[in-house]
């Protein structure tokens, strides 16, 4: 296991993450919950639902990138906040994944 999960960048006008992971499910974990870190304390988010995903891309690379999308697009448009993921299958193009989390509470 990594000595943490990932770290919070500056990035120019921005910011950003930088994930670890002693494998590759392990990282995509990580960049997910780096992700959701940036928006919110995470160990804050209650466990109240669940996701399954399925995700489909050319290589490793273009699967991060789905993911991570797929994630942000939940948190536009269903305004759910996420804090564990559990990796199923990942291959070299497709993934598949169950992430559990809440909607968001503007009351806490």
């Amino acid at each position: 296991m990594p000595e943490r999960a990932f770290e919070i960048i500056d990035h120019t006008a921005d910011v950003g993450i930088v994930a670890y992971g002693t494998d590759v499910k392990e990282l995509f974990r990580n960049a997910a919950l780096g992700l959701f870190s940036l928006v919110t304390d995470t160990r804050q988010i209650e466990e109240s639902l669940r996701r399954d995903l399925k995700i489909a891309s050319t290589d490793h690379v273009g699967l991060l990138v789905e993911w991570l999308n797929e994630l942000i697009y939940l948190l536009d448009t269903e305004h759910i906040l996420f804090n564990r993921f559990v990796i199923e299958q990942l291959t070299n193009d497709h993934l598949e994944a169950t992430c559990y989390g809440e909607k968001v509470d503007p009351r806490r």
